[in-house]
């Protein structure tokens, strides 16, 4: 069967196990779309059959697309779930990043030591036990450029996801608080349960999965 490749259109014979199918996935090759017990063993990336019709029971055109398709889905915007789904400091989110008018969610301190991953920013501590986890780092100060993601904080010391392409011992920088998309810390932390994205009166218990028992 030939077809032509970017989103080739195959014909085949209807009694093709592939065509019987509809939907299914087909090898191809150049501008040959192959159908068989086995690839040959040069065969290029695979493409996935789409669309098909069966015109009576002699012949079947199916329409194959690359695979990498899938990614042009549109996801979901929200999930039902009882976490926030805005990303911190987005436009649904609404708290401000930059231009923070009393610092509460800002702090700038000086990088007094690096270790791999690790960097002290002297003075952080006084924000509170885990205030800038799952928030991020950015150097130098006023440079958003360069960001990392902040996996964890101990007193005055936070770990990074990776660690700053440039050297930052001595710099001035931004730490950005973290938030854990809870209703509590948006409550406590930011004050922002009015723009909460996530659902948290969500029954945790299924009634489909209990047993019905009789009261006495």
């Amino acid at each position: 069967m030939v077809g032509r490749c970017e989103n080739c259109v195959a014909n085949l014979a209807a009694g093709e196990p592939v065509a019987a199918r509809q939907r299914g996935e087909i090898d191809v090759r150049g501008d040959r779309c192959l159908s068989g017990q086995g690839p040959p063993p040069d065969l290029e990336p695979r493409r996935r059959a789409g669309e098909g019709k069966i015109d009576g029971e002699l012949e079947a055109e199916i329409t194959c697309n690359p695979q990498t398709n899938v990614f042009k889905r549109s996801g979901p915007r929200m999930t039902y779930s009882g976490l926030c789904d805005h990303v911190l400091y987005d436009a649904r989110c609404k708290i401000l990043r930059s231009g923070d008018p009393a610092g509460e969610f800002t702090f700038t301190g000086l990088v007094s030591g690096v270790s791999g991953s690790d960097i002290t920013v002297n003075g952080l501590a006084a924000r509170g036990a885990g205030w800038a986890i799952t928030g991020f780092v950015q150097a130098p100060a006023g440079a958003p450029e360069d960001k990392r993601l902040i996996l964890a904080q101990a007193g005055d010391t936070i770990t990074l996801l990776l660690p700053f392409s440039i050297p930052v011992a001595g710099l001035n920088v931004d730490v950005f608080a973290g938030c854990t998309h809870d209703l509590a810390i948006c409550q406590s932390k930011f004050d922002n349960v009015i723009n909460y994205g996530g659902f948290p009166f969500i029954p945790r218990k299924n009634p489909f999965n209990s047993t019905l028992r009789g009261g006495s």
